[in-house]
């Protein structure tokens, strides 16, 4: 735990410190220091801010516990420049210096020392600069929560609650602005001011994973990320609505939603599945409204991201798999007909919805990857019937997200017999769209990918199977491949290549780049321009 590392971190302070050479410097370097905390308030900025940066230098010195008489000095120092406008980043730099180096904070992270440095810290967190300089606030509070966390279990949750409830006391009067602001001026600034809040809010929750578990009055223990958010969700459930308003206050709430379920782990925090699950499922709601165009919000794209984020961290626990299920069976209601309709209609109509579908493709993708019970046959479908044409669309996101799911429903032995329902079916529509992107628009470093998927797909068929649908595919998109292409490849020669090399992940890469190059090539390439064999006896040898 993170109580553990300081304490090595400590001991390996003590011991430096004893060499010869820090012996030496001991003196030079604690007049410089102690010249550096005395200076006073009215100093002129620029020298008060020389001042911080040389503590914040010489924060490693500070660490043994020899020192602990001048690393108070210091500190104190620090404390007294954080509410100063003038130099108050420059506090918080070196606040943060102080408390990265775990022979320091070994030293401030007890009871005793923290009860002298909150009241100050937290008063400057509420004024000016810190108020208006978010990145300063977040820099000296994420330094407050590394000593926090060091502290005895049953004194955590008490700094725990002084630190967040400033915070979480101002979202409801924020909330409410928000939704009472009736312009988009408004808005903007309303949601800007719950996004900083809860940005804060997050610079609260980053350290908890390294937190011990907490001792409870009743009896028993709990992660200190889930008494974080038992306090934060009377504010947080009520705020979801509003921020729907606005892509920077649902962003900023969905990453928090998503710091909590990594920093908590899935075992505490699945009591609280469900409701983050309906939060963001609510989000995805909201910003999925009368017309296609309305999905490519920020915030729908966010929603998609943050339930990936629960599919992964909750998928491997059993007693997920049917929230998880249905989640991402409502989840596809809202999605997939929009999805649809835009990338079977133009790539003009596909391409405002294309950060859309790829962070709904990346979501089947971890469900496939993580909890692949949680895919029913109807969502797989919904998931292949998407698959194919994303790889038709010139999107290097698309083919990329589209490719890896393609292989990896072709790589689970739950989820492949779907691609081979028929010869006709899912696996020769995904075979036909990996050979379009190949001939057209896969980007250059996107053509192994895209060879990976299709040799996966070709292996799960099996030799007879696939022989049949990569013929069928082929056949399909022989008008495609050799429409504008000064040296088109030979369909046959691409057909018993391919099968051949299955086995050999490296000989289909080239054989599939090299399809990629005839199929683009507007005058006929030199052999020398092949990665394999395949080929050659079709191409002309340039001319002399």
């Amino acid at each position: 735990g993170a109580a553990a590392r300081a304490a090595r971190a400590a001991e390996t302070s003590d011991a430096f410190a004893d060499t010869a050479e820090q012996r030496a410097l001991a003196p030079s370097v604690e007049a410089a220091l102690s010249a550096a905390c005395g200076v006073g308030d009215g100093a002129p900025p620029y020298l008060r801010a020389a001042a911080l940066r040389c503590i914040a230098a010489f924060a490693p010195w500070l660490a043994p516990a020899e020192r602990a008489q001048a690393l108070q000095g210091c500190v104190q120092a620090v404390l007294r420049s954080l509410g100063d406008p003038s130099v108050g980043r420059h506090a918080a730099s070196a606040f943060s210096a102080i408390c990265c180096y775990g022979g320091c904070a070994w030293r401030l992270g007890t009871d005793a020392t923290l009860q002298q440095l909150l009241p100050p810290l937290l008063a400057a967190l509420e004024q000016e600069p810190l108020a208006s300089d978010g990145e300063a606030a977040e820099t000296a509070r994420s330094a407050c929560m590394r000593l926090v966390v060091l502290l005895p279990p049953a004194s955590i949750a008490a700094a725990l609650d002084a630190i967040a409830s400033p915070i979480l006391a101002s979202l409801p009067a924020l909330g409410a602005t928000l939704a009472a602001a009736d312009d988009a001026e408004s808005i903007a600034v309303a949601g800007a001011a719950i996004a900083a809040a809860l940005a804060r809010l997050r610079s609260v929750a980053r350290h908890l994973d390294s937190s011990p578990p907490l001792p409870q009055p009743g009896g028993g223990q709990a992660h200190p990320m889930v008494l974080l958010l038992g306090a934060a969700w009377p504010v947080l459930q009520p705020l979801a609505a509003p921020s729907a308003r606005s892509a920077a206050s649902f962003r900023a709430l969905c990453d928090f939603f998503v710091l909590a379920m990594r920093a908590g782990g899935a075992a505490p925090l699945l009591p609280w599945l469900p409701q983050l699950v309906d939060a963001i499922l609510a989000g995805l709601a909201a910003h999925n409204l009368a017309h296609a165009l309305a999905l490519a919000s920020d915030g729908a794209v966010c929603a998609l991201q943050t339930l990936a984020a629960a599919v992964e961290r909750f998928g491997p626990e059993e007693a997920a798999t049917p929230l998880l299920s249905a989640a991402l069976d409502r989840a596809a209601g809202f999605a997939v007909p929009n999805l649809a309709a835009a990338l079977g209609a133009s790539q003009d109509a596909a391409a405002p919805l294309a950060d859309v579908c790829v962070a709904f493709l990346e979501l089947l993708y971890r469900a496939a990857l993580f909890c692949s019970e949680a895919l029913p046959p109807p969502l797989l479908d919904s998931a292949l019937a998407l698959c194919a044409p994303a790889l038709r669309q010139p999107s290097r996101d698309l083919v990329r997200a589209a490719a890896a799911l393609a292989a990896r429903l072709a790589e689970s032995d739950e989820l492949r017999p779907r691609l081979l329902a028929s010869e006709a079916g899912p696996a020769r529509a995904l075979l036909g769209g990996l050979l379009v992107a190949l001939a057209s628009h896969a980007a250059h470093e996107m053509v192994p990918r895209v060879a990976d998927a299709m040799r996966a797909l070709l292996s799960c068929c099996g030799a007879e199977a696939g022989d049949a649908v990569l013929r069928a595919a082929l056949s399909a998109e022989h008008a495609f491949l050799t429409a504008s292409s000064a040296a088109p490849p030979s369909a046959d020669d691409f057909h018993a290549a391919a099968l051949a090399a299955v086995d050999d992940a490296l000989a289909f890469r080239a054989v599939a780049c090299d399809f990629a190059l005839l199929a683009r090539a507007t005058a006929p390439p030199p052999q020398e321009a092949l990665r394999s064999q395949v080929f050659s006896a079709s191409i002309r040898s340039p001319p002399d």
